[in-house]
This record gives structure tokens, sequence and C-alpha cells, in this order.
């Protein structure tokens, strides 16, 4: 972990600075108050686990590390069957609304997964990410060794982020946010680390992709049975009134939405 990391990184939930402590059994990342103790485990410093989570987030855990091995495949899959286009074009369709970004910029990814956007966005940014699935976690740190391109990654629900206040230059979640457990105490995270002047961006998928693509995947159809497609309503009236440059527009035919705004 680099120095410059532990300096923005606090715990989620008291929001003290942490401290870097090697044992011997293991490493932790530990708040000035030493009521808690966060393992790192293969370089993920990891601030919540299954006993912790709960609603949505313990359900979608459980889905993602379950497809973890075969999500990349949906992915190309997808993009060659609904886009036409190389993965990475299509892929970068959907977090084009980050805008340019300078070579020292922080950039903030929320839901990594196997991290299918380290490949789409410039090398030259510092790359951050969260993620509630191991399995999705270990995917995307074997991807940024094969690239080498370094990422910091953070085992964190979106609802209590590990990061001290305005800390990034750019936010973004790309296919997760509909089902979050608390989406406005998530768009409130959100905007807790980023820094004034910085764009957030969500998108994920509307009720039409998932009522004719996942609904028609086995692996997929028992998780987004019942009234899933309520919660795939793209989330612009949750976002704060005083945030500004708010927008939302459907992309991929109306498959996904994208919700921005930028912080004051």
């Amino acid at each position: 972990m680099r120095p410059e990391t532990l300096q923005i990184l606090c715990d989620p939930f008291s929001h003290q600075s942490l401290e870097h402590i090697v044992a011997q059994s293991g490493e932790y990342l530990v708040p000035t108050d030493r009521q808690r103790r966060y393992q790192i485990r293969d370089g993920v410093a990891i601030f919540t686990d299954t006993g912790q989570l709960e609603g949505l987030n313990l359900k979608y855990q459980r889905f993602y590390d379950r497809i973890a091995f075969f999500y990349d495949l949906y992915v190309k899959a997808m993009a060659a069957i609904l886009r036409r286009r190389p993965w990475r074009a299509a892929r970068g369709e959907l977090s084009a609304a980050v805008g340019e970004l300078r070579p020292s910029d922080r950039l903030f990814e929320v839901g990594i997964g196997t991290g299918l956007n380290l490949e789409v966005f410039s090398r030259e940014v510092q790359y951050y990410g969260v993620d509630i699935s191991w399995n999705m976690l270990r995917r995307c740190r074997l991807r940024a060794i094969r690239l080498d391109r370094p990422v910091e990654l953070f085992m964190a629900e979106a609802e209590a982020l590990p990061f001290k206040q305005a800390s990034f230059d750019a936010v973004f979640t790309v296919g997760g946010f509909n089902f979050f457990r608390d989406k406005r105490a998530s768009i409130g995270e959100f905007i807790r680390v980023a820094r004034p002047g910085t764009k957030v961006v969500i998108v994920d998928e509307t009720a039409k992709h998932v009522r004719t693509v996942y609904r028609r995947t086995p692996i997929a159809r028992g998780t987004f049975k019942g009234q899933m497609e309520d919660a795939c309503a793209p989330p612009i009236d949750l976002v704060p009134q005083d945030m500004a440059d708010k927008r939302c527009e459907l992309l991929w035919d109306g498959r996904f939405y994208c919700v921005s705004f930028a912080k004051p």
C-alpha cells in the first residue's frame, strides 16, 4: 500500500485515521482508538465481511462471488451481441461521462468488480476501487498484475467508504448501484469522498435490460426474479438539490441509465 493511500484512508464508521501495522498474524489497518482492526489480505484491505453484510448487499455479494469466474465472458458477449462493438469500446460508452482526467488525478470506482475499466481509463491516473465481492476483487487484482497497472483495492460497502472527506477527483460506479442496500446513503458517501468540483457518475442497468437479458440468463434468473425491476429507476431524485449540473440520460438503446452531477 502506497504511503499516499494511507493518508486518505479512514475508519469507515468513525472516520478516524488509520495506522498500518504488521503483526505475526498478518497486516492490519487500525484506527486511532484501537477499537477495530482491518485485515489486509493479498494486498486488499478488508473493511467488511459476510458476517457484517445484510439485505441486498449480502444477497449480491453471494451472487457476484458465484459468477466472478464467468463475469468477463458475459460482458464481452453482451458487447458483441447488443452493441456489435469490441468490448473495450462498448464498456467505454458506459464510463464516458467521467470525462477527461489529468495524470495526477485520483479516480475512484465503486463496485470495481473484475477491473474491466482498468483497460478503459488512462494508465496515468491513480486508480482506487472497492467492491463487496472477494472473488471479484481477487480477479481484479490478477488483471492489474497482468496489465502491470497499479490499483489500490478495498473490500467495503458503498454505504460506508473507508476514505477521508474530499479524497478523489472523479467518483463513478458502473453496474451495481441498483441493488446497493441504501442508495441514498451511498450517494452521500460518493459526495463526501469527492473533492469540490468533482464529477460523480452512476451507471446501471434499466428495467429493460433486466427484463430482456437477466431474466433470460439461467445463472442470473433466480437472483433477478420478483420485483427487482422496481430497483432499476435512475436515482436522479436521490441526488441532493445543492449538487451542480445534474443530468440523466439513457445509454445502449435504453438498457443503461447514466446519472451524473458535480459536487459544488
